[in-house]
């Protein structure tokens, strides 16, 4: 069979993988650390220092500096996370109740594919899942909490309706990118997203809705959106190349089922953000490579509006601040920071090898870490490593790995039960990938 059948095939499955597990426990919030087993063998990096037709995921300039062909790429992650309140000398409540999400292992596929029009200008398609968050706790900890504390829970605690929320996101990116001189390359990426959320196990939080049939337990709904990303890269001196990119928040649909859980009657846009970063050529066979990422979740209400207070779970609360409100409950979330640092190596003619560091401020705010049970996203801190080998003069397989250390957020004392909260998050990722030159 040749490449270009294999590549209408590959896409069959890849869009219905992407709907299918794109729900994987993202690293940086709504994102994922990289794209690609080449992006994720240097923790991210990739705005001045493109490798695949997956860059357009980063910058779409990227896509005027490869070299025309497609990256067939599936990853295995494995997020470990969880979550406990503390609620013992609160009412009645004697014990800690808390959960290991269950849903460790996820697969996503991914794909880019790029041809030239011209000798300067490049058309090119990047599909791939866009982060996502999930939890799969066994325990409907927010019900069993506020029963103990009530001081009727059941016999064995309260199993029935459990806690989870699955948000997964689909991106469908062709680009334009050409290089305008030798030394400079712009690119644009419309960007267009499809994302299922269900959320279950929020009853607790109806009677705070502007609709309280709607803010949990309705199964999975789909939204549609767009948005826009630009790049540029410029090669300020032959051994340094600059590179930034902005991309716009994707606007969605606003929900329907969840439209009494999330601000201004069920808006969850993505959030803007914006790279900026260098690759410098130490010598020949090495180079390192550095992006600053800022990622706008603080303007997006659905998440970044404050948590409920202990007076508004009580009762006390404006209709405007109600769930699904104008000004409705959020999840306490704000602009993240993230930072990248990475190296490459030509080891050899055959083979490039790969290292990798990332560093993230944390989304969440302390007093917002309690609402944040079903979304335990808490990784700081990245170590990536990754090899590139060459089997001919227009195919080579890569393999990336990601270890995320242990992280953990904790509220000694949340105004919502007057007890404590904390969420902690691991986890590892491996991509294997397959890139065919033309």
């Amino acid at each position: 069979m040749s490449a270009r059948p294999r590549i209408k095939t590959y896409l069959l499955g890849l869009t219905a993988g992407l709907l299918y597990c794109a729900d994987a426990a993202a690293i940086n919030g709504y994102f994922l650390l990289g794209y690609g087993a080449k992006q994720l063998g240097v923790a991210g990096v990739g705005v001045a220092l493109p490798q695949d037709r997956l860059a357009a995921a980063i910058n779409p300039a990227g896509m005027a500096l490869v070299a025309p062909g497609f990256d067939a790429g599936l990853a295995l992650l494995n997020p470990r996370r969880g979550a406990e309140i503390d609620c013992r000398g609160i009412g009645a409540c004697d014990t800690v109740v808390g959960d290991n999400s269950r849903r460790e292992f996820f697969q996503v596929p991914s794909f880019g594919y790029s041809r030239r029009l011209d000798p300067t200008t490049t058309l090119g398609l990047t599909m791939y899942a866009n982060g996502g968050l999930n939890s799969t706790y066994d325990r409907a900890i927010f019900d069993e909490a506020a029963a103990r504390i009530a001081g009727f829970p059941p016999p064995g605690g309260i199993q029935k309706d459990k806690l989870g929320l699955d948000m997964a996101q689909f991106v469908f990116a062709p680009s334009l990118s050409r290089r305008l001189t030798p030394n400079f390359a712009v690119g644009i990426a419309p960007l267009f997203q499809i994302e299922r959320v269900k959320v279950y196990g929020l009853q607790s939080f109806a009677r705070l809705s502007t609709d309280p049939t709607s803010v949990s337990n309705r199964g999975s709904e789909y939204l549609f959106g767009g948005g826009v990303r630009v790049g540029f890269i410029w090669s300020v001196w032959p051994r340094l190349q600059l590179g930034a990119q902005f991309s716009s928040p994707i606007y969605m649909q606003d929900s329907i089922k969840y439209n009494g859980l999330f601000a201004q009657n069920g808006s969850l846009d993505v959030p803007a953000h914006f790279t900026v970063g260098l690759a410098y050529q130490l010598k020949p066979t090495i180079t390192l490579a550095f992006d600053y990422q800022n990622i706008r979740y603080g303007d997006i209400d659905a998440i970044a509006n404050p948590a409920p207070t202990l007076a508004e779970f009580q009762g006390h609360i404006a209709p405007a601040r109600k769930l699904g409100g104008s000004e409705g409950i959020g999840f306490g979330w704000r602009n993240q920071n993230v930072y990248r640092l990475a190296g490459l190596w030509t080891f050899n003619p055959k083979t490039t090898l790969r290292l990798g560091y990332s560093h993230c401020s944390s989304q969440l705010t302390t007093a917002a870490v309690l609402i944040n049970v079903p979304l335990p996203s808490v990784i700081p801190d990245k170590l990536t490593a990754g090899v590139t080998y060459e089997v001919s003069a227009q195919n080579a397989f890569s393999l990336g790995y990601m270890h995320g250390f242990a992280g953990e957020k904790r509220d000694p004392s949340t105004e919502l039960f007057g007890a404590s909260a904390k969420l902690w998050a691991s986890g590892d990722t491996a991509e294997l990938a397959w890139h065919h030159t033309y």
